[in-house]
């Protein structure tokens, strides 16, 4: 991919691409034609479509939505580090847009004004959820079914639960208190959660955690289970046997694991 010299908008000095640029699977180049969608913010705002380019920083003030616009240009922010679209026509002018954000909550379509699917590369993270496959997401208040711990005495490896207490919190379920993503992109990201147990908050190592087995949900399916499936089906009969589990979800997990090659 090719860039341009580093251009200035107001007090930015921002990278543009001259290049087509592949968002996950999506192409965005300068002179392709998008349509401005449905506002995703509340009293009919748009969040992530801002007027008059990259100036004044204002919210639309006409009425947009449907409008056919043109990419002028696809650039990096420099303050923020997102990746952002100016797109124009001749009624409504200069547009900037957040464009992974506009096209996730809809606020832009594709020319043919159908919602535009990226193909995301997992996990992910974003401000208010933990995405980590397709079917897989948490956000802070869900629940997560605590299983047993992964070292050999039961106790926990990637859930900060003291020593000698593993058991007692086998088959619970903890509520996420917030999301504490950890590294960066360049070092790897750490997908962290802080769990609010009953006297005291733990926090936990997301993805390890469902790796391991220390924690299940059950859309997620683990890369390398470790145990056989005879160990994890008596799990899940326990758990099943003491109401953690309803029928609907046992016979769901029994049938994943008898299904695995």
């Amino acid at each position: 991919m090719f860039l341009l010299a580093s251009i200035q908008y107001g007090s930015a000095q921002n990278i543009v691409y001259k290049e087509p640029y592949n968002l996950y699977g999506f192409e965005l180049k300068k002179g392709d034609t998008l349509i401005i969608g449905t506002p995703s913010g509340s009293n009919g705002r748009f969040l992530y479509v801002i007027d008059e380019g990259l100036i004044s920083n204002k919210r639309p003030s006409k009425k947009i939505e449907g409008e056919k616009v043109v990419i002028a240009s696809v650039y990096k922010d420099s303050e923020t580090g997102r990746l952002k679209v100016i797109v124009k026509n001749s009624s409504i002018g200069v547009l900037n847009c957040s464009v992974i954000k506009a096209i996730d909550f809809g606020e832009v379509l594709s020319a043919n004004g159908e919602r535009i699917k990226l193909k995301r590369h997992y996990p992910y993270h974003t401000k208010t959820a933990y995405y980590l496959n397709e079917k897989t997401s948490v956000r802070p208040g869900d629940s997560l079914l605590i299983s047993d711990g992964s070292l050999p005495n039961g106790d926990y490896k990637f859930i900060s639960i003291e020593r000698g207490y593993g058991r007692q919190f086998s088959g619970k379920k903890l509520k996420i208190k917030e999301l504490n993503p950890r590294g960066s992109s360049r070092t790897g990201i750490k997908y962290e959660v802080i769990l609010a147990g009953p006297r005291k908050d733990y926090r936990c190592d997301l993805w390890n955690g469902l790796e391991s087995g220390e924690i299940v949900i059950t859309t997620y399916e683990r890369s390398n289970p470790g145990k056989s499936i005879a160990d994890e089906l008596i799990k899940l009969k326990r758990l099943k046997d003491e109401g953690v589990l309803t029928e609907e979800e046992f016979i769901e997990q029994k049938q994943k694991l008898l299904s695995r090659d």
